[in-house]
C-alpha cells in the first residue's frame, strides 16, 4: 500500500509542476473597422492600436491643437503663424502632478500623464469640475517572464479596488479578454464608474482602464467599441 500512495503522490507532484496555462491571441486578427469620426492611433509605449471617438484625445494631441489653434489666431491678428510650437503649450492643469487630495485614487491634472514608460491616458475634452476620478482611458502594458493567464490577470483586477462586479470573459476580434466593473467612492464622498479590460498575449499583458465621475453612460457606450479597435503592436 505505501508504494501507491508514494507513487500516487510523485505523480500528483510532477502535475502540479506542469506546464502552466498561457493564454494566447489570434495570430492574425481582421483589421479593425473605426467610425469615420473616431480617431486612430498606434503607441509604442503600450505596444498597441486603437481607436476613441474624436473627443477623446493624449495630453500631446491636445497641446498640438492648442498649438495650431493660437498659431492661427496669431496669423489672422498678423501677429505670425508660429507663435507656439507644436507641443510646448504650457501645462493648464490645476495643480502639479502628485497634488492629489488624500484618499483618492487614479487621479491626473488636464494634460497630465502618468510618467510610467507602458502607460498612456486618453482623456475626454470638454469635462471640468472632475477631482477623483476623472473621465479617462488609461492603458497600460506590461510583460510577465514565463507568460501568464487571462483568469489569473482578471482575478488581480476584481480584487485592484472595492465594490467589484466579477470578471466577465469576453470574445473580441483578436480573442479572449475579461472585463471588470468597479463601482468606487473616494475617502471624499466621490462616487465614480471604473470599467477594465485585461488583453494577455503569452507574456504580454495589456490593461484599459474607463473611469468616471459621470454619468456611467459616458464610458459605457463607447468601452466595448474602443476595445474592438484594440490591436497588440510588438513589432
Amino acid at each position: 500500500m505505501r508504494p501507491v500512495i508514494l507513487f500516487l503522490a510523485l505523480a500528483l507532484g510532477l502535475y502540479g509542476c506542469g506546464p502552466k496555462e498561457v493564454t494566447e491571441l489570434k495570430p492574425s486578427p481582421p483589421a479593425p473597422t473605426i467610425s469615420a469620426d473616431w480617431r486612430h492611433r498606434a503607441s509604442a509605449d503600450v505596444k498597441a492600436s486603437f481607436a476613441t471617438p474624436s473627443d477623446w484625445k493624449t495630453a500631446a494631441e491636445q497641446q498640438q491643437e492648442d498649438a495650431a489653434a493660437t498659431n492661427e489666431l496669431g496669423s489672422a491678428l498678423g501677429m505670425g503663424e508660429n507663435l507656439v510650437a507644436p507641443g510646448s503649450m504650457p501645462d493648464t492643469a490645476a495643480g502639479a502632478p502628485g497634488s492629489v487630495p488624500s484618499g483618492t485614487i487614479s487621479v491626473a491634472p488636464t494634460y497630465h500623464e502618468p510618467t510610467g514608460a507602458n502607460t498612456l491616458v486618453v482623456r475626454k475634452t470638454g469635462v471640468v469640475g472632475e477631482t477623483s476620478f476623472p473621465t479617462r482611458i488609461e492603458f497600460a502594458y506590461q510583460n510577465i517572464a514565463g507568460g501568464t493567464n487571462l483568469k489569473d490577470q482578471a482575478k488581480k483586477i476584481v480584487g485592484d479596488l472595492p465594490g467589484g462586479s466579477g470578471e466577465q470573459m469576453l470574445q473580441l476580434a483578436i480573442g479572449p479578454c475579461a472585463k471588470v466593473e468597479h463601482k468606487v467612492k473616494s475617502r471624499d464622498g466621490e462616487s465614480g464608474t471604473v470599467i477594465t479590460y485585461v488583453v494577455v498575449d503569452k507574456e504580454h499583458v495589456w490593461t484599459a482602464r474607463f473611469q468616471t465621475e459621470q454619468d456611467p453612460s459616458t464610458i459605457t457606450r463607447i468601452c466595448d467599441e474602443v476595445m474592438e479597435t484594440f490591436r497588440p503592436v510588438l513589432k
